[in-house]
């Protein structure tokens, strides 16, 4: 115990927290590595405030204490204001950075001269603030170090269970098609997003069509949320039935793993195809370890900054402040001198970036030889919705001023999401046309969205097949992604996997019917 009364430790112990907590609720989304540099960050902060209240108060005890302080001030202003502004008469009252920024200083100093005047000896409270340090720690360590040890486990045992599965009847290498699997991330079908969204999007359906693209009008997702959605469309089946397939508990906690080592991607490789992936927001749709893995961090011109994971922490703490006053500086002095200050205005440099990054360079990979399974998670249009229709960014923060860059109400929320339809639009029919004109034999080429965009629009996707032959009878207008690899196996590869009821389900595995009159069967 001596050692927990003389070393003070406990301010470089509670910098680290915040990053560690917010890892580990978010351990299922992120790679532990967007933890690097905000715990990087958050040391370096520690060590210069420790060394200037040392300086300060020539007393280790009294430099911890002042520096915990400093560290609870900075990391929990954003907390406060968020909590401030959505209690509704205080919000406006007081809910301003002008306001409370001056308050939390004031505390800060008062805190800072109370130090400063107690006559009391704090090896005591030094001792107190360590075990506590200590304590906070713990849980979310233990949650990243298991799930980081769950997930090398599932990687390593392969899911055994793929190899009951009937092999794919191998063709000749040259009549193997490429087969391009892109997801529009919440891009709901036509009829919905005329309703909620008001906006028609025939022209981008006729122009798909006259490609050669078969649309079906009445899909729907069979989960409603991302990762389950993909899981269940890469292994063909749903959900449930999957887990009952998986051989340990590991595996069935860890269900969501499907995504990254597939059915769909098992099969293919196993003939001889090639597995190419970009990196994106996400680790669980972050293929890493395919054959041809493309990371825009890999591009030393393309400088990262900050990114989502890093977002939140600036959120909840006082660099709100400054990223509000960035903010502020983009929207008045858009293309101005201000444009090199401006590109750390916003977290969403990152994610424009590595969008434009997926968008510019999918139709080049027709180039790579031989047959190739490409998966394109591209985030568009979901939240932030940052791009315009000719694939400028906005300027008006109200399309992305909310938490995780959600518009401010349901005007820019409709704006936004339409922005960005006609933008990928554009971009999505220039890709397809590129990839077919460069490939031989043809290629087999899915759109689809994973879900649908707001809650009124959920259940509904864009759902549209490029088949290398001209014959479309075996698709129809209620198939859904679950289905989509088992009609394209069955059809193009000699298996009898057949076709499963096209089912929707809730989160809470509820099945959710079809209410649109035109495609209720």
């Amino acid at each position: 115990m001596s050692i927990l009364r003389k070393v003070v430790f406990h301010p470089f112990l509670f910098s680290v927290f915040p990053t560690l907590v917010l890892l580990s609720h978010n351990i299922e989304e992120v790679a532990p590595i967007v933890a690097k540099r905000p715990l990087i960050f958050s040391i370096a902060l520690t060590l210069l405030m420790f060394l200037f209240m040392y300086i300060f108060f020539r007393n280790a005890a009294r430099a911890g204490l002042a520096t915990s302080l400093a560290l609870l001030w900075v990391f929990s202003y954003g907390h406060l204001y968020h909590t401030v502004k959505e209690i509704p008469v205080v919000g406006q009252a007081i809910g301003h950075h002008r306001y409370l920024l001056a308050i939390y200083i004031a505390l800060l100093i008062l805190g800072l001269i109370l130090i400063r005047k107690t006559s009391k000896d704090l090896k005591s409270v030094t001792q107190v603030l360590n075990l506590i340090s200590i304590g906070l720690l713990v849980f979310p360590i233990i949650q990243v170090a298991e799930h980081s040890y769950k997930t090398s486990k599932l990687e390593d045992s392969g899911f055994a269970f793929f190899a009951l599965e009937d092999p794919l009847v191998s063709r000749d290498i040259e009549d193997m098609p490429d087969i391009y699997y892109i997801i529009l991330d919440t891009y709901t079908r036509a009829d919905s997003m005329q309703d909620f969204y008001h906006f028609d999007n025939a022209q981008f359906l006729g122009a798909l069509r006259d490609i050669g693209f078969f649309v079906a009008d009445c899909s729907r997702c069979n989960h409603c949320s991302t990762i389950e959605s993909l899981s269940s469309s890469l292994n063909l089946d749903y959900l449930p039935q999957l887990k009952e397939k998986l051989l340990t508990e590991n595996e069935k906690e860890n269900a969501s793993s499907l995504l990254k080592n597939s059915l769909v991607r098992y099969q293919l490789e196993q003939i001889g195809y090639k597995t190419v992936a970009f990196e994106t927001w996400f680790v669980w749709s972050t293929l890493d370890d395919a054959d041809i893995f493309l990371s825009i961090d890999r591009d030393p011109i393309l400088l990262q900054l900050i990114n989502p994971f890093e977002q939140i922490i600036m959120e909840n703490s006082v660099g709100l402040v400054f990223a509000d006053i960035q903010k502020l500086l983009f929207r008045a002095y858009k293309k101005s001198l201000f444009d090199p200050v401006n590109q750390y205005h916003l977290p969403f440099q990152d994610y424009i970036k590595r969008q434009l990054y997926i968008i510019d360079n999918l139709d080049r990979l027709a180039t790579i030889p031989g047959p190739k399974w490409v998966f394109a998670h591209i985030l568009i249009p979901h939240p932030p919705r940052i791009f315009t229709p000719d694939g400028g960014v906005v300027d008006d923060p109200g399309y992305f001023s909310l938490r995780g860059g959600m518009p401010i109400n349901g005007d820019y929320e409709i704006k936004g999401y339409v922005n960005e339809v006609q933008f990928i639009n554009n971009r999505i029919l220039e890709i397809v046309e590129s990839i077919i004109e460069q490939s031989d034999p043809k290629p087999i080429i899915i759109i689809q969205g994973d879900t649908g965009g707001s809650d009124r629009t959920l259940y509904t996707i864009l759902n549209a097949y490029y088949l290398m032959s001209e014959d479309n009878s075996a698709l129809y207008e209620h198939i859904t992604p679950v289905n989509t690899f088992r009609l394209i196996f069955d059809s193009y590869f000699g298996s009898d996997y057949g076709l499963l009821p096209d089912l929707t389900y809730r989160e809470d595995l509820e099945l959710v019917p079809e209410t649109y009159p035109a495609c209720i069967r």
